[in-house]
């Protein structure tokens, strides 16, 4: 299963990332590492949530998908 989601700051809800990942639990933690030693390609990401500190950010489910298949350019309300 394919997982859209949306992580956002609580204190600053205009900023905010959308990521896709078929495992959410394994990808939230793999962000959580990069906390400590930032991933170059999504440096600003960490260095944001480093600022604002991971307990400000809420994670939520945009969308989930039973394949890639299934996901086909489409628009998500806020």
């Amino acid at each position: 299963m394919i997982t859209i989601y949306k992580l956002q700051d609580i204190n600053n809800p205009e900023q905010f990332y959308i990521g896709s990942t078929s495992n959410l639990n394994a990808r939230l933690s793999q962000h959580k590492g990069c906390l400590k030693r930032p991933c170059k390609n999504h440096f600003p990401l960490y260095k944001y949530i480093n600022n604002c500190g991971w307990d400000n950010i809420q994670c939520s489910i945009l969308s989930t998908f039973e394949s890639v298949d299934g996901i086909l350019p489409r628009e998500f309300e806020q």
